[in-house]
């Protein structure tokens, strides 16, 4: 398996591996928008995420993959969700079928990474994730004080 179709991310004390689907039959399964954005200290921001699959999904998850790589998001096809601790009471979310919204609010500075989404396809070994992702640069607000 090439480097590029692995990703590792790691959490705390917890590690995992998780195998990207090779290949041109995982090419246009995850849809992610936009493909850039660039919000000020403290606003928020919308990602969505489709599954352009026939098949059944088990879920779809939202990845930090650069600066700081982690899981910001797992949510669960029955609609059961897990948060990074690093967004808890910063992110909310609109699921309906194979599609969901995600916002992340008040957003600062640490919170700049590319933002990746994956779906998990049932019965599948295999993570498939989008090919883009969603490149987030906060940009810091600056004060000016005049004497």
């Amino acid at each position: 398996m090439r480097p590029s179709n692995l990703l590792q991310l790691s959490q705390k004390s917890q590690s995992f591996l998780t195998f990207l689907s090779p290949g041109p039959k995982a090419s246009g399964i995850v849809e992610q928008a936009p493909l850039y954005v660039n919000p000020q200290q403290g606003q928020s921001v919308n990602i969505t995420c489709a599954l352009k699959t026939p098949h059944e999904d088990e879920g779809i998850y939202l990845l930090k993959t650069h600066v700081q790589p982690e899981q910001v998001l797992y949510v669960s096809s029955q609609n059961a969700s897990t948060v990074s601790p690093a967004f808890a009471n910063r992110l909310e979310y609109s699921k309906e079928g194979k599609k969901i919204v995600i916002t992340l609010h008040n957003l600062w500075r640490n919170d700049s990474d590319v933002y990746v989404c994956a779906g998990v396809v049932k019965n599948s070994s295999f993570l498939s994730a989008s090919r883009s992702g969603t490149m987030m640069l906060i940009k810091g607000i600056l004060l000016l004080v005049q004497s």
